[in-house]
């Protein structure tokens, strides 16, 4: 039996799955294949291998990280009043980094100060 997230593919065959799951796998890394110079397409064409495809539209692929110094803020309210004041207290400044662009945020305590008074609302 397909994991659940398969059975959300409206008319996929189990054969489809399987021939799209091994073209993933001799793919490789997605970002790998772009950094050595494949198109989107071409990265699309090799995973897709034996299904026939139309091009609707081409676009350049680009890799863009959508965080912020709001997005970490959001993260460091969410955390909640107890934990942010915990964080607060016990070193006086916040560091996080976003695991996708490996971007560095800094926070110092009159920062995690009006975060705290933000998640306290």
């Amino acid at each position: 039996p397909r994991p659940a997230r398969w059975r959300r593919s409206p008319g996929a065959t189990d054969r489809e799955i399987d021939a799209i799951e091994r073209g993933v796998a001799a793919l490789g890394p997605v970002t790998a294949a772009l950094e050595g110079g494949r198109s989107g397409e071409e990265v699309l064409r090799q995973v897709l291998e034996g299904f026939r495809l139309e091009t609707l539209e081409r676009a350049p692929v680009a890799y863009r990280c959508s965080c912020g110094r709001q997005r970490m803020e959001r993260a460091l309210i969410s955390l909640g009043p107890k934990d942010l004041r915990e964080l607060m207290e016990e070193r006086g400044e916040a560091e996080l980094t976003c695991q996708f662009c490996l971007r560095t945020y800094r926070f110092d305590r009159r920062e995690l100060e009006a975060l705290l008074r933000e998640a306290e609302g």
